[in-house]
């Protein structure tokens, strides 16, 4: 018998066996912090809410023939009738820059639905506690995906370069989500990993408890770290364990300690 696997089980064994971090960081600010520590939960994004204009930027491969053009409309839309039939015909065959723009038009539609979370590799990134974390002032959050595969499940590492990546909406649909991974080498110190899930953007999932382990004061909190102690405990995170990001006394980087 030909064992099978559910997304969840296959992050635990990418996990096991080291192809996945079993934790991952999410630098915040106070406030989001605070809200996240109430409702327990995360949201995952559409791109164009990201900071950088060529989130999903990529190019359209248009090597397809017209069997698998047709083959790909009658997936998308059912039965192809006859005026619908001779429309498409006339796109291959008469006008390739309308075609270009329907399907590129077909990708957007979709991208915007599908939910986007980052998250960063290391809890001591120093532009990563600027930017995303009010210039230390913030917290960083350590999150073990074991104790929520669910969530996490569809997991992949940002890949870092000079050039779009091409894909072939028409004989492969599953190549969309692959400009959601590829960013400008301009980004490469984020070291960044993305869940996504398919038409969930803008929304909210919940996340187990037990799968946050760390809450990490950034090195000029500015917070009441008795009031993020008194929300974990009142809100049940009892597998925190609370840490402090310091200055290093001989070089330019952050040690994480406990307290």
């Amino acid at each position: 018998m030909v064992q099978t696997y559910s997304s969840s089980d296959l992050l635990l064994l990418g996990i096991e066996q080291s192809q996945f971090p079993r934790h991952l960081y999410k630098y915040r600010t106070i406030e989001s912090t605070k809200r996240f520590l109430d409702n327990s939960q995360i949201m995952f994004s559409s791109y164009d809410k990201f900071n950088d204009p060529f989130e999903f930027a990529c190019i359209l491969d248009m090597n397809f023939s017209d069997d698998e053009f047709f083959s790909w409309l009658k997936k998308s839309t059912g039965l192809i009738p006859p005026p619908v039939h001779q429309i498409a015909d006339n796109l291959l065959h008469s006008n390739k820059e309308q075609l270009h723009k329907t399907i590129r038009e077909v990708i957007e539609e979709e991208k915007k639905n599908t939910g986007v979370y980052c998250l960063a590799s290391q809890p001591n990134n120093l532009l990563m506690w600027s930017h995303y974390a009010q210039d230390h002032t913030g917290i960083c959050l350590e999150f073990d995906l074991t104790k929520c595969p669910a969530v996490f499940y569809f997991l992949k590492k940002v890949i870092y370069n000079d050039d779009y990546p091409k894909i072939n909406y028409i004989k492969k649909q599953d190549d969309i989500i692959n400009p959601l991974f590829h960013k400008s080498k301009v980004w490469e110190y984020e070291e960044e990993w993305r869940v996504i899930k398919p038409r969930s953007s803008n929304q909210l999932f919940d996340i187990e408890k037990e799968a946050l382990t760390g809450i990490i004061f950034g090195c000029n909190f500015s917070g009441d770290e008795k009031e993020i102690r008194r929300l974990c405990s009142d809100n049940n995170f009892n597998a925190v364990r609370f840490k402090r990001a310091v200055k290093n006394d001989t070089s330019f980087r952050l040690d994480i300690i406990d307290i």
